[in-house]
């Protein structure tokens, strides 16, 4: 292990150029992949009658989705700005 890396600044690796990622994809799959089980849990609960904790927690995930996709809407020009500064 070497330990003028920590001490010395010239002797560092250069970091890593940021990549450009597009968070919007990645909020709509994880929101999809919630939509799924809450379907499934809901047709449950109107066949059978009985309330699951496990169709709150999907329907907790499908809400946390789709504010990620609120929020990526309104902050995409701010995490796209800082990718293509760090370059």
């Amino acid at each position: 292990m070497k330990i003028a890396p920590i001490y010395d600044p010239e002797q560092r690796r250069e970091t890593p150029q940021a990549e450009q990622v597009d968070l919007h994809v990645i909020f709509l799959v994880g929101t999809l992949l919630w939509l799924i089980p809450s379907i499934a849990f809901a047709a449950m609960f109107f066949l059978h009658g009985s309330f699951h904790r496990e169709f709150m927690i999907c329907i907790w995930g499908l809400i946390f989705g789709i504010s990620g996709l609120v929020w990526e809407l309104y902050n995409r020009h701010l995490y796209r700005l800082l990718a293509l500064m760090q370059q």
